[in-house]
Parts: structure tokens; sequence; C-alpha cells
């Protein structure tokens, strides 16, 4: 059985009591779940679920660090009330093979939308990414 780690985290983390007091003054900043399944070829990775706020920037880390790792940063800003603009940074590993990409998209909120990326062959399949961004506020 090939264990596998995963780990969400973001990158930047409110530090201070006085900081936070100070965004409790500021209109909402918008929040939105960013479900995903994200598929090498036909191997499913993983199917995480984020919880991210705006313009903050979050790392997925999926793998067993030996023959595949799956990294994503993600970056969600809203568009308009219906649109975000899903920015994003992926590398993968595997099979021997890394593979890096910066795809950029703009998402209906609520409805799904994919990304692909990668070899397409009778032998090779690219890495896919479907997600669905719902906002929570």
């Amino acid at each position: 059985m090939m264990l596998r780690s995963f780990a969400i985290a973001p990158l930047a983390v409110l530090a201070t009591a006085g900081a936070a007091s100070a965004m409790a003054k500021t209109p909402a900043v918008p929040a939105y779940v960013v479900s995903m399944e994200i598929r090498d070829g036909d191997k499913l990775i993983g199917q995480p679920h984020l919880n991210v706020l705006a313009a903050e920037n979050w790392r997925i880390m999926i793998g067993d660090g030996k023959e595949s790792d799956f990294t994503m940063s993600v970056v969600a800003r809203p568009v308009d009330a219906n649109t975000v603009s899903i920015a994003s940074v992926v590398d993968v590993l595997s099979h021997g093979t890394k593979q890096h990409a910066a795809p950029n998209l703009t998402v209906a909120l609520g409805k799904p939308a994919e990304l692909a990326f990668g070899e397409d062959s009778a032998t090779t399949k690219p890495v896919r990414i479907k997600l669905t961004v719902t906002p929570t506020n």
C-alpha cells in the first residue's frame, strides 16, 4: 500500500491581534470554497476542498515523495459578483517525469471548470484538474 501525504496550508498567516482588529473594521473579504478533483491521467491524485479568502495564496501538496508529487499554489480573485479569476502554479512529478504549468482561468461561481496540461497520446494522458468555486459569504 502506497502512503500519501496531503497538506494544505496558507502561505501567509495573520499573526497579530492588532492586525486582526484592523481587519474587523474593513469590508468583508470575499471567501470561497474551491472543490477540486485532481487526476494524473486516469489516476485520482486527490479531491481537496479549500476554504480560501480572495487574494490569499494557498498551497496544496499531495504525494508519496518518491514516485509522485503534486504541488499547486492557488489564488482566487473576484472579477464580478458571479465570476472569479483563478491563478495557479502547478508542479507534478509522475513516474520520474516533471511537469510545470502556470494556468490561469476565469470561473463562473458554482459552475464546474477544468484545466489540463501535459501530453495526451495513446500511452500518456494529461494532468487534469476539475474545480468548482462556491462563495461562502
